[in-house]
C-alpha cells in the first residue's frame, strides 16, 4: 500500500526516482526541452526505512501504470465500503455445513417453545472482521489508532493525528456495524472469528416469562427469560447440546466452541 509522504519526493522524471534522499525539486522549464532533469534545492536528509518502502511502492505503482493509493480515514464511509466490498450474511446457507444443522436444529426448538430468533450475522469476511476488531478498540479506548495493524485490500487510515478523532471516528464504524459493546460485550471482535469460517452466529433470542425447550434428546427444560444472556446459563446448556456454545462475553454469539 501506498500512503502519504512527509515533504515533496523525487519522482516525477523519467530517469527515476531517487531512494535514498528526500529533497525538493523544480519541475522541468521550456529550456529545458528534451531531457527531464530535476534540479535538488540545497537541504537533503536521508530517508527512513518507512519512507524508503513508500518510495518504492510509488515508484512501482507508477511502472505499472497505477495510481498511487491513498488511505482513506476511518468513518462512517467504511460502513458503507463493506456492504460493497466485504458484505457479511444472515443466511443459514451461508454456514459451514455441520454447524448449520447444530444451529437449525437449536433454533428450531427455540422457536417451537414460543421463543424468537432474530438472526444477526452468519459468514463474516476476513475485511470485515479487521475493520470490526480495530473500530471496536480504538472507539472503546482499548488502543491508540497508531497501534492498529494493516491489512492487504483494506487502505484506511485510522490515525487522525488527534486521539479524539480518531476515537470518534472509530466510534461511527462500530454503531454502523451495529457492533455489541459493554456490558452486552467486552470482547473485540475477532480478527479469526468462527464467523469467517462459517462456524459461528450472532442471533437476539426473546421470549415473555418462562418457557420448555428441547434439548437436543428431547428432554424438556424449563427456561426463564433474563435480558442478561450472557448469565442465562439453562440456555448455555440447552444450546450446548445441539454442540452450539455461548460466548458468555458476547451477548448475540454462539459458535462451534465458543470462541
Amino acid at each position: 500500500m501506498v500512503g502519504r509522504i512527509p515533504g515533496p519526493i523525487c519522482f516525477m522524471t523519467d530517469e527515476g526516482i531517487d531512494e535514498g534522499t528526500l529533497s525538493r525539486t523544480r519541475m522541468p522549464t521550456p529550456e529545458t526541452s528534451g531531457t527531464h532533469t530535476l534540479t535538488p534545492v540545497k537541504s537533503k536528509r536521508q530517508l527512513t526505512d518507512t519512507e524508503k518502502k513508500l518510495v518504492a511502492d510509488v515508484k512501482n505503482a507508477l511502472q505499472e501504470g497505477l495510481a498511487p493509493i491513498i488511505p482513506i480515514k476511518s468513518g462512517a464511509y467504511w460502513v458503507t465500503w463493506v456492504e460493497n466490498n466485504a458484505k457479511n450474511s444472515r443466511k443459514m446457507s451461508e454456514l459451514n455445513t455441520a454447524f448449520k444443522a447444530n444451529a437449525e436444529a437449536f433454533i428450531k426448538a427455540l422457536e417451537d417453545a414460543g421463543a424468537t430468533v432474530k438472526i444477526r450475522n452468519t459468514k463474516r469476511s476476513a475485511k470485515s472482521a479487521y475493520l470490526f476488531h480495530w473500530s471496536w478498540k480504538i472507539a472503546l479506548g482499548k488502543c491508540k489508532a497508531s497501534d492498529a495493524e494493516k491489512m492487504a485490500g483494506v487502505d484506511i487510515e485510522w490515525d487522525h493525528g488527534d486521539d479524539e478523532k480518531s476515537k470518534s471516528a472509530a466510534l461511527e464504524m462500530v454503531t454502523g456495524f451495529g457492533l455489541a459493546v459493554p456490558p452486552q460485550s467486552t470482547d473485540a471482535p475477532s480478527l479469526t472469528s468462527n464467523h469467517i469460517a462459517g462456524k459461528a452466529i450472532d442471533m437476539d433470542i426473546t421470549w415473555t416469562g418462562t418457557i420448555k425447550v428441547k434439548k437436543k434428546d428431547n428432554t424438556e427444560v424449563s427456561v426463564i427469560y433474563m435480558a442478561n444472556v450472557n448469565a442465562n446459563t439453562v440456555l448455555h446448556t440447552i444450546g450446548a447440546s445441539y454442540n452450539v456454545i455461548k460466548r458468555t462475553t458476547d451477548a448475540p454469539h454462539w459458535s462451534v466452541n465458543g470462541g
